[in-house]
């Protein structure tokens, strides 16, 4: 599926909850009293048709599907609520790979970034915002600063260890815990609110929000 297919066929999703979808597809939201936290993000793969196991290519072969979460502030604006995850650390391959040859450039060179609301702390419901395209070719100056992030993080690697790695490290792109032992590449919420919220809203804009 070509991306800009994936973006129309989002658009079909803007102002409506997933929970619906989510029993559609089987998608589990509490199970024994506890929560999927990953539920609604696992909607949208399944309605856009991605992939559901982890690898280091792109989604759909040039391009990659990422889901961030949404939250209203006190004055009622919108904003980024987490991070966002790109790709897992693999020491090794870190160690081998320059920026050119890395996974994360691979993961996050052209991406569609759907956003979610959520509606209530447990997320009982949430609601699509709306996608956009993301294409960090046509963005020279972001992309050397992604750049600089992964070669600062790949120096740390390489001179002191993976276990040295923490999560103030990266302008656009930090090293986040993600499990135990386990450490991802995440957007920081600065790069989104820059950069990826203008997109969602000018997309919202045309989809009548």
């Amino acid at each position: 599926m070509k991306i800009e297919t994936a973006l129309q066929q989002s658009s079909n999703l803007v102002n409506k909850g997933l929970r619906e979808l989510a029993n559609d597809y089987g998608v589990t939201v509490f199970k024994n009293g506890n929560q999927n936290k990953g539920w609604a993000g696992q909607v949208i793969e399944q309605y856009l048709g991605a992939p559901t196991s982890p690898s280091k290519e792109p989604d759909f072969g040039d391009w990659e599907l990422k889901k961030i979460a949404l939250k209203y502030n006190k004055e009622g604006e919108i904003g980024v609520k987490y991070p966002m995850a790109i790709t897992a650390i693999n020491e090794d391959e870190v160690r081998k790979s320059n920026f050119e040859n890395s996974s994360l450039l691979r993961k996050s060179r052209k991406m569609l970034i759907a956003a979610t609301i959520w509606e209530s702390t447990y997320q009982e419901e949430v609601v699509f915002y709306g996608a956009a395209i993301f294409d960090l070719d046509d963005n020279p100056q972001i992309y050397k600063q992604i750049e600089s992030d992964y070669n600062s993080i790949r120096s740390v690697i390489l001179n002191f260890g993976f276990s040295e790695l923490h999560g103030e490290m990266g302008k656009y792109v930090q090293p986040k815990t993600k499990g135990k032992g386990r450490r991802s590449f995440y957007a920081r919420p600065i790069f989104l609110d820059r950069f990826i919220l203008p997109l969602l809203r000018e997309n919202a804009k045309t989809s009548g929000r």
